[in-house]
């Protein structure tokens, strides 16, 4: 369904298909909103019995230490994109597992659950269709 919801978004809004986007800031935007939303209308349409962020590959102790550093990492997560000029380790950081020691898990896959935060907020003041349709300037008014 995920990967699904993807390719709907991508032939509703084509320029926010990934294999597209040339500057790394503006890819890991617009990933970080693809992903989100994705994340997001899975678990609004087909209510999942696991979390939204893992579903069930980890426990919910270790689930919830995750979510509880995202958190704390939010703000310098922020800064580091402010500041950087390259980003594709930082992509990297944001979507992607780095092992499988509860440390590496919760270090990890951030990207999912700050992007799955801005859809929440974007779908309380929109419908799903405006979710689709809508551009990179509506979207990052719920960054």
């Amino acid at each position: 369904m995920h990967e699904l919801i993807h390719g709907i978004h991508y032939s509703c809004r084509p320029e926010f298909d990934l294999k597209k986007i040339v500057t790394s800031k503006e890819r890991l935007v617009i990933r970080t909103i693809v992903e989100g939303l994705a994340t997001h209308l899975c678990e609004k349409t087909l209510n999942y019995p696991v979390d939204k962020y893992w579903y069930g590959f980890i426990n919910s102790s270790l689930c919830h230490r995750w979510i509880e550093n995202c958190k704390s990492k939010l703000s310098n997560d922020l800064e580091l994109l402010r500041k950087m000029k390259t980003l594709e380790n930082f992509e990297t950081q944001l979507f992607s597992f780095f092992g499988l020691s509860p440390e590496e898990i919760c270090d990890g896959r951030r990207g999912y659950y700050y992007g799955d935060q801005i859809a929440e907020r974007f779908l309380k003041e929109n419908s799903m269709q405006d979710a689709f349709n809508a551009d990179l300037k509506k979207w990052l008014m719920y960054f």
